[in-house]
């Protein structure tokens, strides 16, 4: 059997001029945008972001997405009880066309999921010209190469450190934003078609 990862283009984003919904949004801040869920690395984020804002860090962080009801509430409760309720806000389901306003304008894109097949949420994190710190889980460091940066999702420590590195860092920042666009421009539907059907046809081929 052929098994083969294909990745397609980043999604195509509307971006509208005269209205930025990052506008009413508490700066600086950072968002996770992903379904809210046990696989999904919230509470050890929050955890992590607990450390970061005791040793002095900046900036709200914003969850983005639907919840799975269960885990939604063990999130809240441990908000509530880091003392975070200020420092931690849920922005609920945004319509996709909206997002490209708050990936451009946040100070930093967060992505900490433990398990994902090809996740459209960081491509559009990397087209937005902004720094990202992600789970190091595969596939993500197989799709964002070296042009963003790299946390264990499992660990909160290893959360605000590395939060804390990037924060403070302006210089990784334009590099990593800079090879963010780079990189994920090589993905393309052109690509992606070609690919796949030349990667059908081995395998038919194969079997004929």
């Amino acid at each position: 059997i052929l098994l083969r990862f294909i990745y397609s283009n980043r999604p195509d984003v509307i971006y509208v001029i005269g209205f930025k919904l990052s506008f009413l949004l508490r700066k600086p801040y950072f968002t996770y945008v992903s379904y809210i869920d046990y696989y999904k690395g919230h509470i050890e984020m929050v955890e992590g972001f607990k450390t970061y804002c005791a040793n002095g860090g900046e900036g709200i962080l914003y969850f983005v997405g639907h919840e799975y009801k269960p885990y939604a509430r063990l999130l809240r409760k441990k908000i509530t009880i880091l003392g975070l309720f200020n420092r931690v806000k849920f922005l609920g389901v945004i319509d996709h066309y909206m997002l490209p306003f708050i990936y451009q304008n946040a100070f930093i894109n967060l992505f900490g999921s433990y398990v994902e097949n090809c996740p459209n949420i960081l491509l559009e994190i990397m087209s937005s010209g902004r720094p990202a710190l992600i789970s190091n889980k595969e596939p993500m460091p197989e799709i964002a190469k070296s042009s963003v940066f790299y946390f264990d999702p499992t660990d909160p420590m290893d959360f605000s450190d590395k939060l804390t590195l990037l924060a403070q860092n302006k210089k990784l920042q334009k590099k990593l934003s800079a090879e963010a666009q780079v990189v994920v421009g090589k993905y393309s539907w052109t690509k992606t078609a070609q690919v796949t059907w030349s990667s059908i046809s081995k395998l038919v081929s194969e079997i004929v």
